[in-house]
C-alpha cells in the first residue's frame, strides 16, 4: 500500500498512480479512496464550483475487481446515468479517458454514504 497525497488531502493505493489530471477540476479537498467498486472518488473546487470525481484505472486498496474492470464497469455506469438522466440526479457533467484513467465528473452535492460497502452483510 502506499501513501499519496494531492493539495495536503492523503488517499491510499495499492500502488502509485499519478493523478496529476485531476487539476483541471480544481484543488482535492477530500478523497474517497475505501471503495469497493474499483474506482477512487475525490472532491475538488475550481474557487467557484464544487465537483465529486470518480476515477477507475488505479489500483485501489479495498477494490473486489480488477482495474480494467472497473474501468469498463464506470464507462458502462457513464452511458447508463446518461440514458436516466433525470433534474433530481446529480448532473453528470462529463466523463474522459485520461491515459489509464477513465474519469467521471459530477455536480458536487453535500450529504454522507448510504452504507458502508465493507460493512455490507450488517444492512438490511
Amino acid at each position: 500500500m502506499v501513501n499519496q497525497i494531492i493539495n495536503g488531502i492523503p488517499f491510499r493505493l495499492k500502488e502509485f498512480a499519478d493523478l496529476s489530471f485531476l487539476s483541471r477540476w480544481g484543488e482535492v479537498f477530500c478523497a474517497f479512496d475505501a471503495t469497493g467498486s474499483g474506482c477512487i472518488c475525490f472532491g475538488l473546487y475550481d474557487g467557484k464550483n464544487k465537483y465529486f470525481v470518480k476515477v477507475a484505472g488505479a489500483k485501489t486498496i479495498n477494490s473486489y475487481i480488477k482495474v480494467p474492470d472497473a474501468v469498463i464497469s464506470l464507462k458502462h455506469a457513464v452511458m447508463l446515468y446518461e440514458k436516466l438522466s433525470h433534474p433530481r440526479l446529480t448532473k453528470l457533467l462529463e466523463y474522459c479517458q485520461v491515459g489509464d484513467f477513465f474519469t467521471a465528473v459530477f455536480e458536487w452535492r453535500d450529504g454522507e454514504s448510504l452504507f458502508d460497502y465493507w460493512n455490507f452483510e450488517h444492512y438490511k
